[in-house]
Parts: structure tokens; C-alpha cells; sequence
């Protein structure tokens, strides 16, 4: 968790909706405070233009984190905010954990919407009544609404004692010294919320820790597009990069990073028969197994014997498949 407000920013898209509308979605790392704008494209131009506006009540944070679909993954919106100071950080590919926190708010806003839709109310009116609420109300995690810990101040809505402010300090210079004592203080909180999350999640899904190697063979998961597909795709790949849970493999010059969920090692044998690196040509094998065949000295006693001798020696020792009851 960033040590103060607007420093790491999650964006994303919601929608699209039956009007036709998407919502661009940000959300503070920090303070879990909400930025939506109402959009009709999801085109670059749309997207930095609400960015613009975003950032001139906010200012520009240090890092932006978005997943790889456009247009976060365009020159034009990379080069944006390159110019602006921004780095641009992306989540891992088919990973959307990665982006948890404006993942699961987009979920709240989409059952919000749902139920204006359904009882025949104007969704944006109540998107913006949910939003007030929503900045208002402390959070789960951090104890406090995230409209207190962006602006340490209280903002009043409908709903009454609902604002938690920060907890000043007693005593000295409460200006200066409370805030900082009340942000390690959600730090904190935040850290032990996130643990305890990560726990439950862990056990739930019997997590393990990723045994993965430079070099090593992979399969790939791939989308189950209908009941005869393959869940893994049977050509693997070669791991080049690890970093944390984030496996960068290749295969004939394509190149994928996934987390890694979504490889699985390839067996020894599999790696000698079907390995796609191999550079051993037919003659090579061939010529391996003929000098493999000539050092075995099984073979060379079987070459000695005659097909009679060999006959013979099986009608001498029968095979006993029921052995003898001993009264």
C-alpha cells in the first residue's frame, strides 16, 4: 500500500451498459477513493481527455496500473503518460487478480446499476447518489471512509454518523504530527487485512508455491472454447523469465507471461520425446540407438544364441503362474 494518497492509481472499464455508455473507473490505492466518468467510447483520445480532467483536481500520481487491452496497451497512451511523469505498470495477462481493487469495486457498481435498472430508475442519477455513499462510508479494510483519507476532511451526505475522521493525535502539533500517526496507523491495518484476505484465499484455493525453473518445458492453460478442446495446449513452451508469481515463457518465437496458475511442468519423458528445442535429427537417434544397442551385452548374448536354442530354453523353464500348495 502506497505510504500516501494519489501516489498509485488503478484504471479500468465497466460496461458496456444498454445504453451503449462505459464507465472509465479509477481507484486510489491508497484511500480506496472511486474517479468514474460516464463515456460513449473507450477510444484513446476519450480515455486521456477523462484523464485530463481527473488529474486536474487530483494532480498526476507516480503510477498507473492497468491490464494490457486498449487502450492501455497503445503508443499514444503510454507516450501520455511518459510525458506527464507517469510510469505505466501492467498486470499480469488473464491475471485480473492483479488489479483486485478496482476489479471488485467495478462489481459493486454493476450490481448498483442492475438494481436502478430494475426498478425502473435513472441509473446515472443513482450512480452518482451511490458514489456519494460509497466516499462517505468507511472502508472495510482501512477503517476509514476514503473520502476522509484522500482530503483528511469530512464530507457530509445522507447518511448520518457515517464519517469516521482521522484520529488526531493528543498533544504537540496536531497539524503536523497527526496525520502521519494516523496513515502508519491504516498501513498497518491495511497490511493485516490484506494478509488475512491472502490466508483465506490461499487455503481456500490450496495455494502453492510455484516450482518453476529457467529452462523448464510448460504447458499452457488455454480458454475452453467447447467440450473437445484441450484445457492445456499440448506444444510447450520454454520458461526465460520469473518474477514472483509471473512466468514469462517461449515457443518458436512467440512469447507469453502469464501468472503462474496457468502453467503446468511437463513430465521427464516428455521432455526428451516431444521437446520442440531439440536440434537432434532422425539420423542422430538412429545412430544413437545403434551404438546403444551394440554396448548392451543382452543383445550380444541374444546374437550368439540360435532361434532352436532360444526355443529350447523356454520349454526348459515354464512359467509357474500358480505355485505349488505346500500340505
Amino acid at each position: 500500500m502506497p505510504s500516501k494518497p494519489w501516489q498509485v492509481i488503478h484504471g479500468d472499464f465497466c460496461g458496456p451498459f444498454p445504453s451503449g455508455d462505459y464507465l472509465l473507473v479509477l481507484m486510489d490505492e491508497h484511500s480506496r477513493f472511486p474517479e468514474v466518468e460516464i463515456i460513449r467510447s473507450t477510444t484513446t483520445a476519450v480515455t486521456i481527455g477523462k484523464l485530463e480532467k481527473i488529474f486536474s483536481v487530483h494532480g498526476f500520481p507516480i503510477e498507473f496500473v492497468s491490464d494490457n487491452g486498449p487502450p492501455f496497451n497503445g503508443h499514444e497512451f503510454h507516450n501520455y503518460l511518459a510525458r506527464n511523469g507517469i510510469k505505466h505498470r501492467k498486470i499480469t495477462p488473464y491475471w485480473p487478480q492483479a488489479n483486485a481493487h478496482v476489479e471488485r469495486f467495478m462489481r459493486t457498481i454493476e450490481k448498483s446499476v442492475r438494481i436502478a435498472h430494475s426498478q425502473g430508475k435513472n441509473w446515472k442519477t443513482e450512480l452518482y447518489r451511490f458514489l456519494l455513499d460509497y466516499r462517505t462510508t468507511p472502508h472495510v479494510t482501512t477503517g476509514i471512509a476514503p473520502a476522509d483519507l484522500l482530503f483528511n476532511r469530512q464530507i457530509r451526505n445522507r447518511l448520518p454518523d457515517s464519517n469516521a475522521m482521522i484520529p488526531e493525535r493528543k498533544g504537540g502539533n496536531q497539524d503536523k504530527t497527526a496525520p502521519t500517526t494516523s496513515r502508519e496507523a491504516v498501513l498497518q491495518r491495511d497490511a493485516r487485512e490484506k494478509n488475512k484476505i491472502k490466508d483465506r484465499e490461499d487455503k481456500r484455493n490450496r495455494a502453492k508455491e510455484p516450482q518453476f525453473r529457467i529452462g523448464d518445458l510448460v504447458l499452457l492453460k488455454q480458454s475452453q472454447r467447447n467440450k473437445l478442446y484441450l484445457p492445456w495446449d499440448p506444444s510447450p513452451y520454454r520458461v526465460t523469465g520469473i518474477k514472483g508469481s509471473q512466468i514469462t515463457a517461449k515457443r518458436r518465437g512467440v512469447t507469453v507471461t502469464r501468472n503462474s496458475s496457468h502453467f503446468k511442468r511437463v513430465i521427464p519423458y516428455f521432455q526428451e520425446v516431444d521437446d520442440p528445442y531439440s536440434n537432434s535429427s532422425e539420423e542422430e537417434e538412429e545412430e544413437m540407438a545403434a551404438q546403444q544397442q551394440q554396448e548392451d551385452p543382452e543383445n550380444d548374448i541374444a546374437s550368439e544364441l540360435s532361434d532352436e536354442d532360444i526355443d529350447n530354453a523356454e520349454q526348459d523353464q515354464p512359467l509357474n503362474r500358480y505355485p505349488r500348495r505346500e500340505n
